[in-house]
Formats: C-alpha cells, sequence, structure tokens
C-alpha cells in the first residue's frame, strides 16, 4: 500500500495545519500605574525652553540624514511613487512633513498616530496623515478596560472628537466597532489596519509608550515653578529701594506722620513705599543674592539634560567639556538617534508598506535605509576622508567616489567622451 494511514485519513495535513496555528499562554492586561496626562507633555514642550530645544535638536539632527528605499526595484519604485503623492489624495500633510512630526510626536508623547487612508473598496492605500496623539486610545469597554483579542492585540482605536467641535460633522465616519467597545457620538473606531501606531520606548505589557519628556515632566514643573520665584525675587529685590525710618525719641511716629512720610516717599520711589517707626533716617535697602535659588535651578536644567541629551548639544554652551568626554557623548547621542530612527523605520515597514506591498502584489516589502546621521562639520568629515587616502587605508576607485559624492550632497561626475573630455 502506497499511502499511509496518516495520509488515508487526513490525518497529517491536519496536523500541519495545527501547526501553523499559534498557541500563546502569556495574558496583557490594561495598564493600571496612573501616566502623565499627555496635554502636560504638550504643556512642557511647549513652555519649557529647554524641553523644547532638546526635542528640536533630537527630530532636526534625525531629519538631516537622507535616506532610501532598498527591495526589489518594483517594489521601490512603486513605494517611493506612494510617498511622493502623499498629502494629495486624502491627507494634508507631505511625506517629509508627517515623518518628521511622527518622531517630534514620539518624543513628546511617547506615541504617534499615522492614519491609513484606503479607497472605498479598501484595495488600495491612497494616503497617509497624523493624527493628534491627545485624540486617540485604545479601544475599551464601558468599565475602562482595554478590549483585546485572544493574542492580546487591541481589537481597534477610537478617536474622540471635542463635543464644541461636533457642530462641524454632521456624523463621524467610523468602521464598525465589536459590541464590547463602548462608543459615544463624538468618537471615531478605527480597525487595527486603519492605524500605523508608533511607540518611542515601552514597559510593562508595552501598550502605551515613553517618550522623552514623561521622565522630566516633574523636574520641568519645578524648574517653571522655580523660575517664576527667581523671577518674583529679582522683581522685589533686584533693585535698591529707598525707606525712611519715621520717629525718634523726641517725637512719636503718629499715624498722621507715617502717612505723610509714606507719601512723600512714593513721590520718589519707583513702585514701592515703605514706613519704620522708631528713627525718621533716610535709607537704602540692598538686594539680596540669591544664589540658593540659583543652584536649584540649575540641578533642575541638569537633570533635564540627562534624558533630552548631551548638555552641549541641548544648550548649545559647550564649556567646561573637553573634546575626549565630548566625543564620547556624541557617540552615545548618536546611538540614541539611530535607535530612535529604527524603532520608527521597522514600524513604517512593517505597517505601512507591508499592506501597500501586499494590496499591490508586490514581490517584497521594502526596507527604509537610513544615512549616516552626522553631528560634525563638513570640513572634518573631509579631512578624515583625506587622512584615510592619504595613508593608503582607502584607495580612491569609482565606487569611493560615488558614494562620497551622494554621502556629502555632491552632484554626480560628468561623463567622459571618447576624446577624454567631460560632456556637458
Amino acid at each position: 500500500m502506497s499511502n499511509s494511514i496518516s495520509q488515508i485519513f487526513r490525518l497529517e495535513s491536519v496536523s500541519k495545519v495545527s501547526e501553523a496555528v499559534p498557541v500563546t499562554f502569556g495574558v496583557k492586561t490594561t495598564p493600571e500605574e496612573e501616566r502623565a496626562d499627555l496635554q502636560e507633555l504638550e504643556m512642557a514642550y511647549i513652555n519649557d525652553p529647554i524641553v523644547n530645544r532638546g526635542i528640536n535638536n533630537v527630530v532636526s539632527v534625525i531629519m538631516s540624514g537622507d535616506y532610501e528605499l532598498v527591495g526589489s526595484e518594483k517594489s521601490v519604485s512603486a513605494t517611493q511613487e506612494f510617498l511622493d503623492q502623499i498629502g494629495t489624495k486624502g491627507g494634508n500633510t507631505e511625506w517629509s512633513r508627517l515623518l518628521e512630526l511622527t518622531f517630534k510626536h514620539q518624543c513628546v508623547y511617547g506615541r504617534a498616530f499615522n492614519e491609513i487612508i484606503y479607497n472605498a473598496k479598501k484595495d488600495d492605500v491612497l494616503d497617509l496623515d497624523f493624527i493628534d496623539p491627545k485624540k486617540m486610545d485604545y479601544a475599551k469597554s464601558n468599565f475602562g478596560k482595554l478590549v483585546l483579542n485572544k493574542f492580546s492585540n487591541s481589537v481597534g482605536w477610537v478617536e474622540t472628537v471635542p463635543y464644541a467641535e461636533m457642530i462641524e460633522f454632521d456624523k463621524l465616519r467610523t468602521d464598525g466597532p465589536p459590541s464590547e467597545v463602548h462608543m459615544e457620538s463624538n468618537k471615531i473606531f478605527f480597525a487595527p489596519d486603519r492605524i500605523a501606531h508608533y511607540k518611542l520606548y515601552e514597559i510593562g505589557d508595552g501598550f502605551y509608550g515613553l517618550g522623552l519628556v514623561e521622565p522630566i515632566l516633574k523636574v520641568s514643573k519645578w524648574k517653571r515653578t522655580m523660575m517664576e520665584a527667581l523671577t518674583n525675587v529679582y522683581f522685589r529685590a533686584g533693585f535698591p529701594r529707598n525707606v525712611y525710618k519715621v520717629g525718634d525719641q523726641f517725637h512719636e511716629p503718629t499715624n498722621e506722620l507715617l502717612q505723610k512720610t509714606a507719601k512723600q516717599l512714593e513721590k520718589s520711589s519707583y513702585k514701592n513705599a515703605f514706613a519704620i517707626p522708631n528713627y525718621v533716617d533716610p535709607l537704602i535697602v540692598e538686594s539680596k543674592k540669591s544664589d540658593k535659588l540659583r543652584e536649584h535651578l540649575k540641578q533642575f536644567i541638569d537633570e533635564e539634560v540627562a534624558v533630552l541629551g548631551p548638555k552641549a548639544f541641548v544648550t548649545g554652551l559647550g564649556e567646561g567639556t573637553n573634546k575626549a568626554t565630548m566625543t564620547r557623548l556624541e557617540f552615545i547621542y548618536k546611538l540614541t538617534l539611530k535607535d530612535i530612527v529604527t524603532r520608527t523605520t521597522n514600524t513604517i515597514e512593517r505597517q505601512i508598506f507591508s499592506k501597500i506591498a501586499k494590496l499591490n502584489n508586490l514581490p517584497d516589502v521594502p526596507k527604509i535605509r537610513w544615512g549616516e546621521i552626522n553631528l560634525e562639520e563638513l570640513d572634518s568629515k573631509s579631512k578624515r576622508i583625506i587622512g584615510y587616502v592619504g595613508s593608503g587605508l582607502i584607495r580612491p576607485d569609482k565606487a569611493i567616489e560615488e558614494f562620497i559624492r551622494k554621502s556629502e550632497g555632491l552632484p554626480e561626475a560628468l561623463e567622459a567622451d571618447n576624446n577624454g573630455t567631460k560632456e556637458e
């Protein structure tokens, strides 16, 4: 008999199918720890100069590195064509700005959201746009618990529209939510495949991303309170003030004398007037130093810098830092930025490019190869390359020339004709 008993009764094929079905034991649950309010994170970015500059520096340095798509020619061409038309078929944000906002939102809020815009049949991806993270959350039940499937993945997303804005909408477009999801008239439900969800860092069950601002949010609040107190000290005691000591052993400091002296002092004083009994002597009260307050303020700034990056990069002040230390700090800073880039590009490839490839029958999913993140001047890099060539570590050839031209943004070399001259 040529066929085994397992093949006759089709047990073998059933076994192969069952092997492909994932079986998970671990369970994820709704986080119970209280996290920072996203509005407060945003206000720290807006109102704290150190936080603002630190985040902007991270995003600017990352965006200064160019990127390229890697994959088959057909996949790269189709994906690049899609990226070039982002913001024209349903969205309002071009790709470069969308990418910049995605990095910034992750740094500030710890998370970012792109809406994947399909056509009516949902058989093609037409566009992308961003959604304010403050309005987005996982789909939840009436009891405020995350609604998850059997693999502990969210069944969808919900955007909350302020009731004050509802007058502008006749009816909100929404996917059909599962029955367990609590919905209200001002909420929009998104199926999981309509949202690309970015998380900067993860902790615990990893539902809510952790950004760069949340670890220093309290420090930022304390620092801003300290700055306000320090400013009030300067206003009150920053300038000398005229004071009269009113009364002596022969003149009792009556209320009439105090009031008269105070009125005279008001005319000569810029802001405040004081009347003190016992003597009638004009004095000038000098301002007291507030070094202690300044020391605390400096400590708060150092705490913020510890999260946002090297002080020289965040504040623009490099005094007191030697070259060797700066080199090590630059290396660590670049590793952090590369990690942010990798996390972001992996999400783009997995949650966006894969959908485009599947719906368009592309042979593969393109990868994003990010360019070198440079924190140095162009001339220092040029000197280093010249040193490599001079020492014989690198031999100049066409491939090296093309690489240098591309990395430095130089124009392509002109082709030589048969006579050895360059063609225009």
